[in-house]
């Protein structure tokens, strides 16, 4: 399992290491297969809301955005077979792209004040929140937001993602 940071300065050593070790937990409950390469960047501000508005036509900033690089299901496994393996983003250890992950710290700075939490503890909602996205679930229909919510507090109180 590899989460490749793009900006080492944004996010600190101590948080990339409890994110992977998240990252690492959510995917060996969720995934019998879990050789997985996920890319995590940071934008400003307004370089997020460039890619909101260039992505999702919404013009202004949001806190993360998820770009998963297989279309799952909630609770969907992976079953990786030869033929599976040409048709995925598979690096040189043989670890399989799950997707990209893009955080706007400025935004999470301003959420953790709302919020009552600690910049960590925003990153690291916002990153399971993300990750759960790469695996699938989503949060359009109430079925949809009942499964990733339940599957958000089930692995919070175990990552202290706070509020």
């Amino acid at each position: 399992m590899i989460v490749d940071f793009q900006d080492k300065r944004s996010i600190k050593q101590e948080l990339r290491q409890e994110l992977t070790a998240m990252a690492e937990y959510v995917l060996s409950k969720q995934q019998k297969y879990t050789k997985f390469y996920i890319s995590v960047s940071t934008l400003t501000k307004t370089e997020m809301q460039q890619l909101n508005e260039r992505t999702r036509n919404i013009a202004k900033p949001t806190d993360v955005l998820s770009y998963p690089s297989m279309n799952l299901t909630a609770g969907e496994k992976i079953h990786v077979r030869n033929a599976d393996v040409r048709a995925l983003q598979v690096d040189e250890e043989g670890n399989i792209s799950l997707g990209d992950i893009v955080l706007c710290i400025d935004v999470a700075k301003q959420q953790a004040k709302e919020f009552g939490n600690t910049l960590n503890q925003e990153i690291k909602k916002l990153f399971l929140h993300s990750l759960l996205h790469l695996l699938g679930y989503d949060h359009m229909q109430d079925e949809d937001y009942a499964k990733m919510r339940k599957a958000e507090q089930k692995y919070g109180k175990l990552f202290d993602i706070g509020k």
